[in-house]
């Protein structure tokens, strides 16, 4: 199916053009003629997408009819909208008319030339590879985000193991420590060491209790060393008085009376000393012992503490390890579905295939290929993606030479293909040629 007859009016700077193609369309003229517009009316009027003010400027109406033979296609244009009208060749008119059209069109938005001239940058080239990815089914746009996502998460992760956890400083620089290299420079714990703190509770009540139990104890002999103390100086006193009875008789009764006194004195003081209990005798060894053990519970517990932060940093190490393996298997899944589903993909000639940077034909990238190469494939393609309409556009067909125009042509003929072809020139060479929106002889 091809266009047998094109009218427009009013569209963009065209007045009116009725063309009827016998072959190839070349439209020629100037910049702004209208060439560009003749390709537009065709492109709006099958596939419904709206240009940027589509009425030739002082109208109020637009009208394209195009002539498929099988079909006959009107849209009119005006202030308040478009309204398209399709009929058959007998004049009968169809419930769905861009549905209908939907249904025969290919890719009619595809030019083979403009495509072909992108491959000339890296940055052209992954714009090909775009197109072809979209044209055959291939939208990597979810699972790319899915992937990058993955890479970012697997990133962090590697930092944190290779470049630190922010948490941990080197005193010297600050500079934060990787898990990797603070678990491996962290000693490994004792076998056995436990990973519960002790308890100085127990610890601080037993020496509270003994440090007690030393002063009473203090208390029992200072009172004992007094009472000792006492009694000597009683047996002093009674020695001196002993001596007075020998030397002074007449003070014998009154001495007597006093040793009486004394002795009567020194009987209550030995029965409180013998009623007495002596408490427990805490010496300075055993404190010092008690005070040791809390220099031995810091000890115990410091070498507690740094267990338990090499169990922590070596389960975040080996939990991170675990994520980044995880990441790394998610994102390889994601890669082979793309590879398969690459491969899998059916594209518009056989050759054709997909990297991850560019397209390839028969395994050479395609911007290696040479120019005819190049145009020669990339119109193969329009014409496998339009099966059924046979129709291709092509604007800025002034990139081709007169060789390069022959061939397309030749190639579009030898397929049964209709090519309309846009080429800017100050005079008529080959084709039709168009001034100020209309087609001069």
């Amino acid at each position: 199916m091809k266009i047998i007859e094109l009218r427009t009016e009013n569209i963009k700077n065209l007045k009116v053009v009725s063309i009827r193609p016998d072959g190839a369309v070349i439209l020629e003229g100037k910049n702004g003629a209208g060439k560009s517009a003749v390709l537009d009316s065709i492109f709006m009027a099958l596939t419904g997408k709206k240009i940027e003010e589509p009425i030739r400027n002082g109208e109020k109406r637009a009208e394209i009819d195009v002539d498929l033979g099988t079909y006959k296609i009107k849209r009119v244009y005006t202030e308040k909208g478009d309204r398209l009208e399709v009929r058959s060749k007998e004049g009968v008119p169809y419930g769905s008319p861009q549905k209908l059209l939907n249904e025969i069109l290919g890719n009619i938005s595809f030019d083979p030339l403009q495509f072909a001239q992108m491959g000339k940058t890296a940055d052209g080239q992954r714009k090909q590879r775009e197109i072809l990815s979209r044209l055959v089914g291939l939208d990597f746009a979810e699972l790319n985000e899915r992937r990058k996502s993955l890479y970012d998460e697997r990133t962090i992760k590697y930092r944190e193991i290779k470049g630190g956890d922010p948490g941990i400083y080197r005193q010297d620089s600050f500079t934060p420590l990787p898990l990797e290299a603070l678990v491996s420079n962290m000693p490994s714990p004792a076998p056995g060491t436990p990973r519960q703190e002790i308890s100085m509770a127990d610890v601080i009540k037993e020496v509270a209790d003994l440090e007690a139990k030393a002063d009473l104890y203090a208390e029992y002999e200072k009172d004992l060393q007094s009472k000792n103390n006492e009694i000597a100086a009683n047996c002093s006193d009674m020695a001196e008085y002993q001596s007075e009875i020998e030397s002074l008789e007449e003070r014998i009764v009154t001495l007597k009376n006093h040793i009486i006194a004394k002795n009567t004195e020194n009987s209550i003081l030995q029965e409180s000393i013998d009623k007495q209990t002596a408490p427990e005798k805490i010496t300075p060894e055993m404190l010092a012992s008690a005070r040791q053990k809390f220099a031995d519970i810091e000890e115990k517990n410091k070498a507690i503490r740094d267990a338990i932060e090499y169990d922590t940093k070596r389960t975040q190490l080996e939990a991170a390890k675990k994520v980044i393996v995880h990441l790394e298997e998610e994102m390889a899944k994601i890669d082979l579905e793309k590879n398969n589903r690459i491969k899998e993909a059916v594209y518009p000639i056989a050759g054709l295939a997909l990297t991850d940077e560019y397209i390839t034909y028969n395994g050479k990238p395609f911007g290696q290929l040479s120019t005819g190469e190049q145009i020669r494939i990339s119109t193969a393609m329009a014409m496998a993606m339009n099966p059924t309409l046979k129709v291709i556009l092509i604007r800025e067909g002034s990139l081709l030479d007169k060789a390069g125009l022959k061939e397309v042509v030749t190639l579009a003929q030898e397929q049964d293909y209709q090519l309309w072809i846009e080429c800017v020139r100050d005079e008529k060479e080959m084709g039709i040629y168009i001034e100020n929106g209309e087609i001069k002889d």
